[in-house]
């Protein structure tokens, strides 16, 4: 079977079975800060697990891609690791438990219709104490020889779910390793005969690690099953290869590099396995908007080219840029199931061969520098070593290659002690990456009706359905801050970036307001009017908040088209936030906005603004929809039937609320464009009234500054203009959105700069009359003795470098000179000596100075021909 026969045949059993299939989901964690990547097919279900959220259906199923980077040095060594890796699941929220799920993964390996595996290849491993799991398998045929118990089989991180697990093993025989299964098992031993195909967590267990013995562990009010099998382990079963990598999507990639280089993959395995892992992680990331960067995600994503540039570089001798050729190919075998990746085929290569070519210019210049560091004796120290890679990205491999050439040597051991430093570094910053919430027995079980009608309303007379206190369902108020849900609500719970309304039910203040699983709003309520259970209370949306929250949210629709038309499609979302005040719109990108960009897009905006585009919503099924090109928002879930928002030309998947007419947004403003990591930047804009008292605030600022710094000026000071120089270059873009005439700030600043030159010129030309007459003074001050002219002269209340360089006119000027000023401000002296060439060897400045400054009780430092110092009187 070929890899995408193998997912479908996975995927259509389940389906099958009353199993809805979740789509695969990006690689980037949406509101989950535990995770760098998406790396498990539940990850992107915790909120079904922990109760937060009700799926679509309570039986799922998934083909998620993964991407894992924590034994990213096994790759290519072993037969089964990789960064990037599908992982096939299927998951129950509250529905079948654990013998349904033991027997649904018996039938699908074992069935002549699916897999067929045969029975007696397949071995199990249970929890000791889990003697359901071990009599269900039991039951249906498994010889008690064929499982093993094993304490590790009990799955959990952090607080949250979790539960005993049953592991399905494969034995592909004798070949592999004579050893015998059960001992392989048992003691966890390294081979590559017995190869784990299903991992089936029964999620039963409130689980507080460190807290309770698992004994003690609390039942789960909804219990849960979640499964993972590797694709990539099922393929190289089915189509009985050695390893991964031989399976069909990996050795079209690996037939492809044969093509670039002399070297055959029989011949020297590892490089070939790196790249064709790695270019399939690159695709994918990158795909999903993911840019080489120098931290987070990014700079992971870095490291994974680097590390399959390098394995070309040093032993398949490709020394030009390649990995681009392979991008097609990965794209090629994927289409049928991710789509999207065909799409972004342009946006991948550019920037895979941009990054690619950069890292082979650090490793030329890295060549060099390398030659620099190699000491006397021969050798790279282990700390240049780890500079050259920290700092350069320069690859350890490579710097033994030239220290080879150059007959020297690298002290590895040193290299290796600074980076394990440096991971120890990582791991005390490393986030105690909790799996899930824990479940909340009362919130999930909050199943009463209540409707959302602030999409045409913004008050409504309620009842009060629940009121809960300290996770407790209470009859009436006690405390000051309580949850309540109503039987119908006009306040928009905080949801794909717009934050919640605010308001009161009844004389009580409205605070926040969430969306629970069950489909209810609950509201935080601050309470001064006690409540209780069945009041009819007016829930009221404040109005004015709410419409300033409106006109941010829809002009993100129109910008993100804005941002598309100028910089292309492969422009991706990566988060937003729209309140009262502003607008701020993430997205994927590999340069800054040019200011010429920035201000296309915010016409383009404004345009549509202009337009006055009525707004027109509807629900429709998901493919009418994507035939309609609606685009779909970051971290947003999609049913079958959609809300679509058209303003003219945007048209978008979005449960927000809007304007009615994009003219009711009045006006857009770019207030900056800032980077913010791993290849993402984020623009922050302002709408409506919004524009105006941020151009008042701007207009007061500079008037406050011109004022100031006309008061110096016409004092005769110089002053520095670049922060109101700063603030009026604002004004450009401002006035393209305001209309409003800066011309008057440009003259004012004009002028500034004339009166501040005019006043540098003057007071310099003070300061050059003062020298000459101060050389004056101190030249008069000379001594002769013995042919050595000495002068000891003291200054108050002046400026030390002034002096210094004045000391340059003098020195110059005088043969024979041994030159020694104090120069005195407030409590401090600052003492310069200097001593012609001609005689500082026998009166040398940096001796003179300490028996100068020992006066004071003081020290200082220089060379023969000058030194200086300073101490307190």
């Amino acid at each position: 079977m070929k890899t995408n026969e193998i997912r479908k045949m996975y995927l259509d059993f389940f389906i099958e079975k009353g199993h809805y299939m979740e789509p695969s989901q990006s690689l980037i964690p949406v509101d989950d800060d535990s995770l760098l990547f998406i790396n498990s097919g539940v990850a992107t279900l915790k909120k079904y697990f922990d109760g937060s959220q009700k799926p679509k259906s309570n039986r799922i199923v998934n083909s998620q891609k993964s991407l894992r980077t924590n034994d990213i040095e096994n790759v290519g060594v072993t037969s089964r690791h990789h960064t990037l890796f599908e992982m096939l699941g299927n998951f129950s929220i509250g529905d079948y438990f654990k013998e349904e799920a033991i027997e649904l993964g018996f039938e699908l390996l074992t069935s002549k219709k699916w897999f067929n595996l045969p029975l007696d290849r397949l071995y199990f491993t249970v929890h000791p104490n889990d003697e359901v799991a071990y009599k269900k398998w039991v039951s249906l045929g498994v010889k008690p020889k064929q499982i093993v118990k094993l304490e590790e089989n009990f799955w959990e991180i952090g607080q949250g779910p979790g539960g005993p697990n049953t592991e399905i093993f494969y034995d592909r025989g004798k070949k592999y390793d004579k050893r015998n299964v059960i001992e392989l098992l048992e003691k966890d031993l390294e081979n590559d005969r017995i190869i784990e195909i299903w991992n089936i967590v029964f999620s039963q267990y409130n689980c507080m690690p460190g807290e309770r013995d698992k004994a003690d562990y609390d039942e789960l009010p909804q219990k849960n099953i979640d499964t993972g099998m590797g694709l990539e382990r099922m393929a190289c079963i089915l189509q009985d290869v050695p390893t991964n990598f031989e399976t069909d999507n990996f050795m079209v990639i690996i037939s492809k590099i044969e093509s670039l280089t002399s070297v055959k993959y029989k011949d020297n395995k590892k490089p070939f396995r790196i790249i064709a892992d790695h270019i399939r992680a690159l695709v994918f990331a990158i795909s999903d908007g993911i840019l080489p960067a120098n931290e987070g995600r990014g700079y992971v994503i870095r490291r994974i080219l680097r590390r399959a540039v390098k394995a070309a570089y040093l032993e398949l001798e490709i020394k030009e840029p390649f990995l681009e050729y392979l991008v097609d190919i990965v794209i090629d075998v994927n289409r049928e199931f991710y789509p999207e990746l065909n799409a972004n085929a342009e946006m991948i290569k550019k920037v895979i061969n941009k990054e690619e070519l950069k890292f082979l210019d650090t490793i030329e210049e890295g060549m060099h520098m390398c030659e620099s560091m190699i000491a006397k004796d021969g050798l790279i120290t282990g700390e240049n070593a780890f500079k050259l890679y920290d700092t350069f990205g320069f690859p350890i491999e490579i710097t033994m290659e030239i220290a080879e050439d150059k007959a020297a040597s690298v002290d590895v051991d040193g290299f290796a002690k600074h980076m394990e430093a440096q991971k120890e570094r990582a791991r005390s910053h490393t986030k105690n990456a909790a799996g899930m919430h824990m479940q909340s027995e009362v919130l999930q079980n909050i199943e009463v009706a209540s409707s959302f009608v602030g999409y045409d309303r913004h008050a409504i007379l309620s009842k009060v359905e629940v009121i809960i206190e300290d996770e407790n369902i209470v009859e009436k108020t006690s405390a000051k801050v309580v949850n309540i849900i109503l039987d119908k609500t006009p306040f928009y719970a905080e949801s794909g970036g717009q934050v919640s309304d605010r308001g009161y039910i009844g004389n009580n203040r409205v605070i926040a307001v969430a969306k629970l699983q069950n489909g209810q709003h609950l509201h935080t309520v601050e309470i001064t009017t006690p409540i209780k259970l069945g009041d009819k209370l007016m829930a009221q949306v404040d109005v004015e908040y709410r419409n300033d929250i409106t006109k941010n949210h829809s002009v993100t629709h129109l910008l993100h088209l804005a941002l598309r038309n100028e910089l292309g499609n492969t422009v991706t979302q990566q988060g937003s936030l729209q309140d009262a005040s502003k607008t701020r719109f993430d997205y994927s990108t590999l340069e800054p906005l040019t200011e010429e960009q920035l201000i296309a897009i915010q016409n383009a905006v404004n345009s549509n603004i202009e337009a006055n585009h009525d707004v027109v919503i509807q629900e429709m099924g998901i493919a009418e929809a994507k035939e309609l090109g609606a685009v779909a928002l970051f971290g947003e879930k999609y049913g079958d039937v959609v809300r679509v928002v058209q303003m003219g030309p945007a048209v978008e998947l979005c449960g927000g609320t809007h304007v009615k007419n994009t003219s009711d947004i009045e006006r857009f403003y770019i207030q900056s464009e800032t980077g913010i990591g791993s290849g993402i930047r984020r623009i922050e804009a302002l709408t409506s009234t919004n524009v105006k008292k941020f151009e008042k605030q701007l207009i007061t600022e500079i008037e406050t500054q011109i004022k100031d710094l006309s008061v110096k000026l016409n004092a005769g000071e110089v002053v520095k203009l670049k922060n109101v120089s700063e603030l009026v270059t604002k004004l450009p873009r401002l006035h393209l959105a305001t209309g409003t005439d800066y011309e008057v700030f440009n003259m004012a600043i004009e002028k500034l700069e004339q009166k501040s030159e005019s006043n540098k010129k003057a007071l310099q030309a003070k300061a050059n009359q003062q020298g000459a007459s101060l050389k004056n003074a101190i030249i008069s001050s000379l001594t002769e003795e013995a042919g050595i002219a000495k002068i000891d002269y003291t200054i108050k209340e002046a400026n030390p470098n002034e002096i210094r360089n004045l000391s340059d006119d003098i020195i110059n000027e005088t043969e024979n000179l041994l030159l020694i000023l104090r120069v005195i401000n407030g409590d401090k002296v600052q003492v310069i000596v200097r001593s012609s060439q001609s005689i500082c060897q026998e009166y040398p400045a940096n001796q003179i100075i300490n028996d100068v400054l020992g006066e004071y009780g003081g020290r200082g430092g220089g060379n023969p021909q000058m030194a200086q110092g300073g101490a307190s009187l």
